[in-house]
């Protein structure tokens, strides 16, 4: 579908998204990943370790959750 209207799903995905890079750019990563749940909750990969439990298991590796990172 975005495919057919892909200059209207390219505004769309922007003003998504733009949100969370001025969140990032503010606060940096780890903090807005702390702070915002929706932020981490589309977090696949961290730090070099997997962040999703789904994924883990599927290809058979490592899952870390993701609030071991935390800084405080």
């Amino acid at each position: 579908m975005p495919a057919l209207v892909c200059r209207t799903a390219s505004y769309g995905l922007t003003n998504t998204s733009l949100e969370y890079v001025d969140e990032i750019a503010e606060h940096g990563l780890s903090q807005a990943l702390l702070v915002d749940t929706g932020l981490s909750k589309g977090v696949c990969t961290y730090n070099g370790y997997c962040t999703n439990e789904s994924i883990a298991e599927t290809f058979n590796i490592e899952y870390r959750r993701l609030h071991i990172f935390s800084t405080n």
